[in-house]
């Protein structure tokens, strides 16, 4: 597929499973694409920009897997994505670095770095999610502290290649991974 994402899909009220990785969407994911029955949505490996809307984490109570690493997605990661409280997987790996933005990359040893790194902190709620057992966001170029970890459930978590600050709080040393 080489288009945008059609509003229309957002009429298909009993859809469970969307997987759209791999091709060339582009544009803005359509604020119509509220799908209420969503359970799994993989938009991976496109050309997608704009913010990461809300409505993807809020609209659909029985979300449980969210995959939109790879894209050309700007801003930062936004609060709202803590209400899905089903949400067992968050992939969010590169979410600048699709091969058509790359104008601000270069490569240094085979490893990609972004000029236009995810703005702002990870959301400190991410590590309280009931639900969640993996979050991935690695290649974001984030510049935060790591939030205290309160989490019985998220067993795997890959932060590499972040601009990452401090020290590794105390209740991440407590986890057992």
């Amino acid at each position: 597929l080489s288009s945008t994402i059609p509003s229309s899909l957002g009429l298909l009220s009993s859809l469970q499973y969307l997987s759209m990785h791999y091709n060339q969407l582009s544009s803005t994911i359509p604020s119509e694409f509220s799908l209420t029955n969503l359970i799994t949505i993989d938009l991976s490996f496109n050309q997608l920009t704009g913010t990461i809307p809300c409505f993807i984490f809020t609209s659909s109570p029985n979300i449980q897997s969210v995959v939109l690493s790879n894209n050309c997605f700007q801003g930062s990661l936004p609060d709202c994505m803590c209400e899905a409280n089903n949400l067992q997987t968050l992939v969010l790996s590169g979410l600048t670095s699709s091969s058509k933005c790359s104008i601000g990359m270069f490569y240094n040893n085979n490893i990609r770095m972004n000029y236009h790194a995810i703005t702002g902190d990870l959301p400190s709620c991410l590590f309280n999610m009931p639900n969640l057992i993996s979050f991935y966001a690695d290649g974001n170029g984030i510049k935060s502290l790591l939030p205290n970890f309160n989490s019985s459930q998220l067993v795997n978590v890959s932060l590499s290649y972040n601009q990452l600050k401090g020290s590794i709080p105390e209740s991440w040393l407590l986890h057992s991974f």
